[in-house]
């Protein structure tokens, strides 16, 4: 899982290759976004069969913080290609502000 900040945005990206994305469960309470679903194994393939298994199977659950001020009803989840990217518009308090530097002026007092 990813999560990061672009232009007026928070995202949250999953890479769930494999899941169907209506066995994925996204619920927000307060300032927590979590991520449920289950990868489940090939039936068609005998345990004894495998040479080599890297998968890992079973159930997952993620928790989020998200940052404040979010809008429930403004986040937005998409699924492509085995990508989950959840979308939450940010505030104005996240967005990064650029602060000038006065040179030669005396504006800020050291404590």
């Amino acid at each position: 899982m990813e999560c990061y900040t672009k232009d007026d945005h928070f995202y949250v990206k999953a890479h769930l290759p494999g899941i169907d994305p209506k066995d994925v469960e996204i619920t927000i309470a307060g300032d927590r976004l979590t991520l449920k679903g289950e990868t489940k194994a090939d039936r068609k393939v005998r345990e004894e069969d495998y040479w080599v298994q890297e998968v890992q199977y079973g159930a997952f659950e993620r928790t989020v913080t998200l940052p404040e001020a979010v809008d429930p009803e403004k986040i937005r989840a998409a699924y492509e290609e085995g990508m989950l990217t959840i979308t939450v518009p940010v505030t104005e308090a996240l967005k990064a502000k650029k602060i000038p530097i006065e040179i030669g002026k005396k504006g800020a007092k050291a404590a």
